[in-house]
């Protein structure tokens, strides 16, 4: 065997497959735990910094419980814990399955997405955070629901 070829730095290639394979494991084992632990009910779940410091909710906030719910098929439920992360699950799928397409074409995966639309996202999620603080009955759907 070829000493040298030890010493050589993986590929690009490997380097992108074996992250993408660490990266599904990881997410696999997330998605078992978040399915049969529920967040609302287990205590090892991490407790939301911001949150805890103010007494007001985040963006993310809700979070955990609404993917426990998606994770067992209760759209509604999830709606009501995080209306925003259930309502840019189309965006993200479209970015994850564009981002497998281009990986499999060997291009650039940040490629394409113009800044405009991350600053949109960040302007939504910022908007979203303050809305489900007011204290208004129009917008008391927004928090989430014990």
């Amino acid at each position: 065997m070829n000493a040298h070829w030890h010493s050589r730095p993986p590929s690009r290639a490997r380097f992108l497959l074996l992250s993408s394979l660490l990266a599904s494991v990881l997410a696999v084992s997330a998605g078992l735990v978040l399915f049969w632990w529920d967040p609302s009910r287990s205590p090892f779940y991490p407790a939301c910094s911001f949150h805890r410091l103010t007494g007001l909710l985040c963006p993310g906030c809700g979070s955990l419980r609404a993917w426990h719910q998606l994770l067992h098929g209760r759209l509604a439920a999830a709606f009501h814990f995080n209306a925003l992360l259930v309502l840019s699950l189309p965006w993200l799928g479209w970015l994850a399955a564009r981002s497998v397409i281009r990986l499999s074409r060997n291009q650039p995966v940040a490629a394409g997405i113009r800044p405009v639309w991350l600053w949109c996202a960040l302007a939504v999620a910022l908007a979203f955070g303050v809305l489900r603080n007011l204290p208004l009955p129009q917008v008391a759907w927004l928090g989430p629901r014990p």
